[in-house]
């Protein structure tokens, strides 16, 4: 599992362009069947935007690879770790896959709220043994104006499979499982289901 810290500030100059993406360098757990390739030198974070004015839109593409034959119905969580002066309220993020919209674009501070769920937001169904890009773009209104002068949010992003609960489970859908989380639940009564390591 790799967390991208997400940090955004409103401040009054601009920073110059993001420096291309490097080579595809899928970093993943040597048994897992999900890798990513977060598009940044390893231990770097995805987002880390330190400058962000009205009108602006920032773009980060990330690839994930299914190495299993069968195919994976993949999701993202995202999960807010500090913020100033409600700024993921004045932000909105979109996720997509080619031309086709997966999500928003809707409240960045929507977006923690969905992907608070057990499952996440879902990305898609991916082919075993095949790759996709999902490209997420966030934007600060034009609008916005000076509100969030100094403003910050901070969020980890993990992007996984999910798994379907077995009928014996008391709980019935999904469950997130990160890239290198087995396919195997552990069953030890109805009310306690859980990923077996």
């Amino acid at each position: 599992m790799k967390f991208i810290f997400f940090v955004i500030s409103a401040l009054i100059f601009l920073l110059p362009p993001h420096p291309p993406s490097p080579p595809i360098n899928f970093q993943n757990h040597p048994t897992s069947e999900i890798a990513v390739d977060w598009g940044v030198p390893d231990q770097s974070p995805v987002f880390n935007i330190t400058d962000m004015l009205p009108g602006d839109t920032i773009t980060r593409t990330i690839t994930v690879k299914n190495g299993s034959s069968a195919p994976r119905l993949l999701s993202v969580k995202g999960q807010k770790t500090s913020e100033a002066l409600n700024f993921s309220s004045g932000l909105f993020l979109s996720i997509s896959r080619g031309s086709a919209l997966i999500y928003g674009p809707g409240l960045l501070s929507d977006f923690f709220v969905d992907s608070a769920t057990a499952g996440g937001v879902s990305l898609a169904s991916l082919a075993g043994k095949s790759r996709a890009a999902f490209t997420f773009r966030v934007g600060f209104p034009a609008a916005s104006g000076n509100n969030y002068q100094g403003a910050r949010v901070v969020f980890d992003l993990n992007i996984g499979k999910l798994l379907l609960l077995p009928k014996s489970c008391r709980l019935s859908g999904y469950i997130f499982a990160g890239p290198a989380d087995p396919d195997q639940i552990d069953i030890t009564d109805r009310n306690h289901c859980s990923l077996h390591h």
